[in-house]
């Protein structure tokens, strides 16, 4: 499955549930790994959607891959050989149709209210995955934010994703009960704060602590 068509399942997907959000989050884990991700039954509420509305969307990319070589050959269609060479276009419009899901993922303006760790901590990983779009020691990632530098210079690149993951983290850990009783994986009840640093050097760690301990 292309990012078009995965960005045409999660408007499908009630995100605010947080079954459905794993099962986005799994998905797109897959995606940024590279390996190939078969649509399942998520979401389920609509079936045979996903097909029309990702057609619309896939167009481009499927058409950018196949036309440049050999254009009868059926195997162009699902196969793309080792040693053919993305454009800089494809390089580009590739991070950014991930960027894109990244945003859908990470949008927060349904969050709301106060929530029990256990509710805000599984939201959380997903920022391991955003951040592998900002890795800088990936080769590979930086050659693809170049080459949308060069071909949609009026695009923010990275910054959008850095913006994106700060709104994320701040919502979600500020939405965690720091009353509650029971330790969890980030929470502390002894000091009433909940401490997330899973990202190394890298940017976007976030912590929450009573005012009264500031």
């Amino acid at each position: 499955m292309d990012p078009y068509k995965f960005k045409a399942l999660l408007g499908n997907a009630n995100l605010n549930d947080a079954n459905e959000f794993l099962g986005g989050q799994e998905m797109l884990d897959r995606m940024v790994q590279g390996v190939p991700v078969t649509p399942a039954a998520y979401p389920t509420r609509t079936p045979g959607h996903d097909e029309a509305a990702g057609g619309g969307t896939g167009t481009d990319t499927g058409g950018g891959t196949g036309t440049g070589d050999g254009g009868g050959e059926e195997e162009v269609e699902t196969t793309t050989p080792a040693n053919l060479e993305k454009t800089v276009v494809d390089l580009a419009n590739e991070i950014l149709a991930l960027q894109n899901i990244m945003g859908t993922m990470t949008n927060v303006d349904s969050v709301s209210g106060i929530k029990d760790p256990d509710d805000t901590e599984v939201r959380l990983p997903l920022t391991i995955l955003v951040n592998k779009l900002m890795e800088g020691d990936d080769k590979s990632i930086k050659k693809k934010w170049d080459a949308v530098h060069e071909v949609y210079p009026e695009e923010k690149g990275v910054h959008t994703t850095v913006s994106q993951l700060s709104d994320y983290l701040l919502a979600w850990v500020g939405a965690t009960n720091t009353s509650y009783e029971r330790k969890s994986d980030y929470y502390d009840p002894e000091t009433n704060s909940v401490k997330y640093w899973e990202l190394g050097e890298n940017f976007g760690n976030a912590d929450k602590v009573l005012l009264s301990l500031c």
